[in-house]
């Protein structure tokens, strides 16, 4: 159950999927803590033969930082899938205003 948000980023997992693959094994990423972490882990599952499905939260937290800080924001099917976007990148653009609102100086 590796994280690509906590396990080096996406191409770390897939040298961990790939690595799996080759002994027979399943690889299952997941994504707790926020929505970019679920975005990543959808297009690896896209990509990977090994990972048929990603575990991330039955129900997102209420918070601003889950619903307002992706656009267009990740839509869960009724069925639990979500679809890979087409679009640049991970697939989403970052709200800059819900960026600048919670947004925290470290000095």
């Amino acid at each position: 159950e590796p994280s690509s948000v906590r396990a080096g980023g996406m191409h770390e997992i897939l040298n961990i999927a790939e690595e799996a693959y080759r002994r027979g094994l399943l690889c299952i990423p997941h994504a707790w803590r926020h929505m970019i972490g679920v975005a990543a882990e959808v297009h690896l599952a896209a990509v990977a033969p090994n990972m048929p499905y990603i575990e991330y939260p039955v129900a997102f937290p209420d918070s601003p930082l889950i619903s307002k800080l992706l656009t267009p924001r990740l839509e869960v099917s009724p069925d639990g899938t979500i679809e890979v976007s087409q679009r640049p990148g991970l697939g989403f653009e970052l709200d800059e205003d819900t960026v600048a609102r919670y947004r925290v100086d470290p000095y």
